[in-house]
């Protein structure tokens, strides 16, 4: 599979449980659901895609993103 992908995994899991009041975090395999993948415009993997309230995107990351990187970007984005 795809190996940045199966790093991440842990990551985000560990990442939804401690944010969960906080954000949602979802880890989706475009490739069982490619109507995501369309819609999202995603054609390289991983790719991280962040959302406001409203659903509007706000910022996409493709490739290993690490759990440090990410509260980071959560903390600029106003989730601390």
């Amino acid at each position: 599979g795809c190996v940045p992908c199966d790093m991440m995994a842990p990551i985000l899991e560990e990442l939804q449980m401690s944010l969960k009041e906080k954000c949602t975090i979802l880890f989706t395999d475009v490739r069982i659901y490619q109507v995501l993948s369309a819609r999202y415009q995603i054609s390289n993997i991983p790719t991280q895609v962040f959302f406001d309230r409203e659903g509007i995107e706000v910022f996409r990351h493709t490739g290993f993103f690490s759990k440090e990187e990410i509260l980071d970007k959560l903390a600029e984005l106003g989730v601390d």
